[in-house]
């Protein structure tokens, strides 16, 4: 089985549960599968326990997981103080099971992924006062996803696509930065030429070694 794509969180007591459902209901119910990396192992248990392997996405879309290095022309060594400052961040948030995508700016975390996914939080970049926020002449702070550190590889790996870049641009940030291998693209050579287009950096960081 290959598990690729968002998950939504059902109201569970709407649902009509067979004998799987009552043991998944069981285990999340114990208080110790909060977070969206435990309530994965939960769905991963389940299948191996019937037999089936869950194979890692990445492994059949090898052109997709994105490459080392700058991928645009636009540059993000101006950057690097908040690419440090939010991959600092991104380990302490991954690491507690909270989210994998954070946002700085002048070395200010402006947001942190929750529930609502990386889109969602990019959105709520527009209620903070313009003065956190970068311009579309000088563009300002860097969304950083990258996988959190205990995660299984095998599911919810990050997954960046072209409505992430149009959001990221639409809040002026400077660029995004991402692991490569460890993130899944719709089209990377799309998101590359996205990214662009409109002004921003891509940088994937080789961080698996």
């Amino acid at each position: 089985i290959v598990i690729i794509g968002g998950i939504e969180r059902p109201n569970l007591e709407k649902l009509e549960l067979d004998e799987g459902g009552r043991w998944f209901l069981e285990q999340v119910s114990s208080g110790n599968h909060e977070g969206d990396d435990k309530l994965l192992k939960v769905i991963i248990a389940y299948f191996e326990m019937r037999g089936l392997n869950v194979c890692p996405a990445q492994d059949y879309l090898g052109g997709q997981t994105g490459r080392t290095g700058p991928q645009t022309k636009h540059d993000h060594i101006a950057h690097q103080q908040d690419i440090d400052r939010a991959i600092e961040v991104a380990s302490v948030t991954g690491s507690q099971d909270i989210g994998q995508s954070v946002v700085v700016g002048r070395r200010l975390v402006l947001t942190i992924e929750g529930p609502e996914g990386t889109d969602g939080m990019l959105q709520r970049l527009r209620d903070l006062s313009p003065e956190f926020l970068g311009t579309p002449e000088e563009r300002r702070g860097v969304l950083v996803k990258l996988p959190k550190p205990q995660q299984d590889r095998r599911v919810d790996i990050p997954a960046i696509g072209g409505r992430t870049v149009e959001l990221a641009a639409a809040a002026c940030l400077a660029g995004i930065v991402f692991e490569a291998g460890g993130t899944l693209f719709d089209n990377f050579d799309s998101v590359v030429a996205l990214a662009e287009e409109k002004g921003l950096f891509l940088l994937g960081l080789d961080r698996q070694n």
